[in-house]
C-alpha cells in the first residue's frame, strides 16, 4: 500500500473509531443528527455527499444532509416517489446504482431530474434488530464499488446502533422518572390513608375506598386527592401548633 493510501486508511479508521465511540445522540435533534452525519462523512472518504433520513423517505420524521447536492438528490426522489433511498427502506436491503438518475428502475426520477447528471449512489437501510430507523444514502464516484458498499453497510449498522442506544437511554430515563413518580404517589397515598384512618377509623382498605370515592366525585387523579388530604392535615397541625405556641 502506498503512503497516500496508508494515510487515507488511517484517517478512515480513526473516523470510524470516532463514530463507534459517539455518545448517544438525540434522534429528535437536527443538530445532533447533523453532527452524527459529519462523522459518517469522515468515515467514508470516497463519498462526496451523504443523506440520513429517519422514517419512510416519503414521510420522514427527520432528514439531514452533508451538502446541498445531497438535499437535491433527496428532493428528486421525493418528487418522483421512487429511487434508491425508497427501495432500500422498503425492501430492507442495500441498493446500488452506477448512475441513479438514469437508472431504468426509477423512470420517474429521470423525468424529475432531466438536467441532472447524477452519478453513483448507494442506499442502505439503517436497521438494528427489528427496528428500521431509516436509510443512509451516499453519493459519489466510487460509492457503488464493492469495498465502498461494504463500508457504507458497516457505517449504517453503526449509526443504527448509536440511534438505538439513544432510544434505550431515553426509554430508561422515562422509566426511571415514571418509577419515581409511582413511588412518590404510593407514599403520598399511604400517608393519606393513615390520615383518613386516624380521622374516620376503619381499615386501610376502607381508607383507600374513601380516597377512590373522593377521586371519582372530584374527577381528580387519586394521587392528587391523596396529596390534598396530606396537605390539609399538615396545615391543620401547623395551625394547632401555632395556636398553642401563641397561648403560652
Amino acid at each position: 500500500m502506498r503512503p497516500g493510501q496508508d494515510d487515507a486508511e488511517a484517517a478512515r479508521t480513526e473516523a470510524f473509531a470516532e463514530l463507534a465511540r459517539m455518545q448517544p445522540v438525540d434522534s429528535g435533534s437536527l443538530a445532533s443528527l447533523h453532527e452524527l452525519l459529519l462523522v459518517v462523512r469522515r468515515t467514508l472518504p470516497g463519498v462526496e455527499d451523504v443523506s440520513l433520513t429517519l422514517g419512510e423517505p416519503d414521510a420522514p420524521t427527520h432528514v439531514t444532509t452533508t451538502s446541498p447536492g445531497a438535499a437535491r438528490a433527496d428532493g428528486w426522489q421525493v418528487m418522483a416517489g421512487e429511487g434508491p433511498s425508497f427501495d432500500a427502506y422498503r425492501d430492507g436491503a442495500t441498493v446500488t446504482s452506477a448512475r441513479w438518475t438514469a437508472d431504468p428502475r426509477w423512470p420517474r426520477v429521470a423525468r424529475h431530474s432531466e438536467t441532472a447528471t447524477g452519478g453513483p449512489a448507494t442506499a442502505v437501510p439503517v436497521q438494528y434488530g427489528d427496528r428500521r430507523w431509516g436509510v443512509l444514502t451516499c453519493y459519489g464516484d466510487q460509492v457503488h464499488a464493492a469495498d465502498q458498499v461494504e463500508a457504507v453497510e458497516l457505517v449504517a449498522g453503526t449509526v443504527a446502533a448509536v440511534l438505538t442506544g439513544s432510544r434505550q437511554r431515553d426509554e430508561l430515563r422515562a422509566l426511571v422518572a415514571q418509577l419515581g413518580e409511582a413511588l412518590e404517589s404510593r407514599a403520598t397515598i399511604d400517608q393519606a390513608k393513615g390520615v383518613i384512618m386516624a380521622h374516620r377509623g376503619g381499615t386501610p382498605d376502607d381508607a383507600f375506598d374513601h380516597l377512590s370515592a373522593m377521586s371519582q366525585h372530584r374527577n381528580v387523579k387519586l394521587r392528587e386527592v391523596a396529596r390534598d388530604v396530606v396537605q390539609r392535615a399538615t396545615a391543620a397541625r401547623r395551625e394547632r401548633t401555632d395556636g398553642a405556641d401563641a397561648g403560652r
